[in-house]
């Protein structure tokens, strides 16, 4: 992460809204979703797709070249991507507004990229007037989470010992009943790192086995 932020210290950091005709990006790394994202947002007066990533090294390229006025960002893309793109992105563009979307709605996932400088998060089953008045509302400086979402992550959540985001990601992946291959496919590593992550889980926690894991994540109410 510290590579990527010194790469791009000459970025700008201006960002003006023209709220007649906003300017969007959209990053994911699936090329059906970018399609379907870019025509909502096309067909939607007033707003516009400039440019497109394809992950996390693209999309911070790429908001060198153009100028956006929303970043609507996927959540897992690879290399990097999560709390941690987001935390990129924000050092380097401290204005830009920036919409993650994504199929997990776990609180614990949520607070961590708000806490990384999102300004927004929206699932992907949300209706496609839901997303396009969360960019609205996040270009005009407020933040967007759903109703439910934002009841979930304002309760009290139980701290944890120091997990990183990718720890507590593959714990939430784990509790959500995702196994280690299927963990390495959504968050773009390999099965050994997401074993290596299970073990540190199990440390950091006291935890002996995976049955354990998703006990102590239902018991603490981390996800919803």
């Amino acid at each position: 992460m510290n590579m990527i932020v010194q790469s791009l210290a000459d970025c700008s950091t201006e960002r003006a809204i023209n709220s007649s005709d906003l300017r969007v990006m959209v990053s994911d790394d699936h090329a059906i979703v970018r399609a379907g994202l870019q025509r909502i947002i096309d067909t939607e007066r007033g707003m516009q797709v400039v440019a497109t990533g394809t992950d996390g090294t693209s999309t911070l390229m790429t908001l060198r070249k153009v100028k956006v006025d929303v970043l609507l960002m996927d959540l897992s893309m690879p290399s990097p991507s999560g709390p941690e793109l987001t935390a990129t992105i924000r050092q380097c563009y401290p204005d830009l507004p920036i919409l993650v979307i994504s199929m997990h709605d776990s609180p614990c996932v949520v607070s961590a990229v708000m806490h990384a400088g999102a300004n927004g998060y929206i699932t992907k089953d949300s209706d496609p007037e839901v997303l396009t008045n969360a960019i609205r509302q996040v270009a005009a400086g407020r933040s967007w989470l759903e109703p439910e979402m934002q009841d979930a992550v304002q309760q009290k959540q139980p701290e944890l010992p120091q997990l990183s985001a990718r720890e507590t990601e593959v714990l939430n992946l784990l509790a959500t009943g995702y196994r280690n291959h299927q963990i390495a496919e959504v968050l773009f590593i390999s099965e050994k790192t997401v074993s290596t992550h299970k073990s540190n889980l199990m440390h950091k926690l006291g935890l002996s086995n995976t049955a354990d894991l998703i006990r102590y994540v239902d018991e603490n109410r981390l996800i919803a």
